[in-house]
């Protein structure tokens, strides 16, 4: 390959990777948008989403009113 070469090929790949940085950049922004309501009307979701806050009240009734540090 001749210098020439290596430096087109070069340009070539700064271009594309400012491409990508610039669609990854945009994408974290609000990336949440994208599986927003992906599970509306989904029964194991509800059903994950109840666990879940019935794990976090047991936590809560198990305490004293204070919070104590895990380790």
């Amino acid at each position: 390959m001749t210098q020439a070469q290596v430096l087109k090929r070069l340009d070539d790949l700064e271009r594309e990777l400012r491409e990508l940085r610039s669609q990854v950049a945009g994408e974290g922004k609000n990336a949440w948008r994208s599986i927003a309501g992906s599970f509306a009307d989904d029964p194991l979701f509800e059903r994950a989403v109840k666990m879940g806050a019935e794990y976090r009240r047991s936590l809560r009734s198990g305490s004293s009113g204070r919070r104590t540090k895990q380790r």
